[in-house]
């Protein structure tokens, strides 16, 4: 699943602007059971609270903007203001938003089915609890930050997005998740302190942290959606494979057809004399950035959803029969996991595999492995993990 950080820049109540689509005030219709800004109050994204480091400062539920504001400004909930520490208030950190992006076919199958999209901000949120704190954030201390102390215990926000950026009038469904993480984190001796994110060898982390949110969010469309899912793996162009997944009665053509804004940055960088395959991480943001238009946040859901409807429609997407084919499988879905179809068990067993690969001239490195392998027991039974791993 893809999954990417950005260092957050600006200010804090820009940021905050960004992930909640604030909209102008407006009269829009409402109608049925509307799928466009799942989590949103007043007309904006609301966020949810993810970590035990929000848990701590009693933050849960939706995010109040000013509670986030303040962590991002370097403040706890208490009053700790870190972010004068070391004397690098001019040039500290605010966070980093770490955007998770969902499959286009669970993102065309959202227009219909809204589950989906809790799912999507579901697991989002289990991989940040089980993964990214378990494995991934530390604290800094001492003189300049030079001890590490790896600690659980931070606080994100997590901001769900239903739609890409239109191009050429056309807006695509595009679910993807945008956690805010503020540099700040609780050390074990209850002091605040900034907070770094331990990328792993060959940024190994990052990928096992995409592949262990593609497995949670696996789980929920199989087993409580009854969706047949395809899984696949994909390469970046490092020939690093990532788990990803389409849907039965979902083609990769028909999928291409709501992908206009990848086909837009794909377009802008060949123009540019660019091999969209052999693009550095620098030239593909710099044709996004190029590229980007302000998203049209006024949109009439009700027209939005019909006119995705149609698409699909004249894609070839028979999206009822998917979603009745699905209804009558997670029925069946209900006797024991071991005589279920075993799609999430290889999809977990594949992922394991992907994290044991790293390493030069054959040589293992188990980093990947060893960081993943904690979660199969959240994502499996004990008894399915051995029998997984003996297999």
């Amino acid at each position: 699943m893809s999954v990417k950080e950005t260092h957050l820049k600006g200010t804090p109540e820009s940021v905050i602007k960004y992930v909640s689509e604030q909209k102008e005030a407006q009269t829009v219709h409402f109608s049925e059971d509307e799928t466009s800004n799942y989590y949103a109050e007043n007309g904006n994204v609301q966020g949810v609270w993810m970590g035990n480091g929000a848990a701590i400062q009693d933050l849960s539920g939706y995010v109040i903007n000013s509670d986030l504001e303040k962590l991002l400004h370097g403040v706890t909930m208490d009053g700790q203001d870190i972010s004068k520490r070391g004397n690098h208030q001019s040039n500290r950190r605010m966070g980093s938003d770490w955007t998770f992006s969902a499959p286009k076919a669970a993102s065309i199958l959202a227009i219909e089915d809204a589950r989906i999209k809790k799912w999507m901000l579901e697991s989002v949120q289990q991989a940040i609890e089980n993964f990214y704190a378990k494995e991934m954030s530390y604290a800094r201390r001492g003189k300049g930050g030079v001890i590490i102390e790896f600690s659980e215990h931070i606080a994100a926000a997590g901001f769900l997005h239903e739609t890409a950026r239109a191009v050429d009038g056309i807006i695509d469904p595009q679910l993807h998740v945008h956690v805010v993480i503020p540099n700040i984190i609780q050390r074990a001796d209850g002091q605040w302190a900034g907070l770094r994110s331990d990328y792993g060898k060959n940024s190994g982390k990052i990928y096992a942290l995409g592949d262990t949110q593609a497995a949670f969010f696996m789980k929920k469309l199989q087993e409580l959606g009854g969706y047949e899912l395809v899984m696949r793996l994909e390469c970046d162009k490092k020939g690093i494979e990532h788990l990803s997944f389409g849907v039965q009665g979902i083609s990769r053509e028909a999928e291409d057809t709501f992908s206009g804004r990848k086909k837009q940055i794909q377009s802008y960088l060949l123009k540019s004399g660019i091999d969209p395959k052999k693009a550095t991480r620098k030239q593909k943001d710099f044709a996004v950035l190029n590229t980007r238009v302000s998203k049209d946040r006024n949109v009439d859901k009700k027209y939005l959803k019909d006119a995705l409807r149609q698409r699909a429609r004249d894609a070839g997407i028979d999206i009822d029969s998917i979603l009745v084919a699905a209804a009558k499988r997670a029925v069946v879905i209900q006797q024991p996991k071991k005589q279920q179809t075993c799609l999430l068990e290889n999809a977990i067993m594949v992922t394991v595999q992907q994290l044991s690969g790293f390493g030069e001239n054959g040589a293992i490195i188990n980093e990947r492995q060893s960081a993943v392998e904690p979660n199969l027991d959240t994502l499996l039974g004990s008894k399915e993990k051995m029998e997984i791993q003996n297999q």
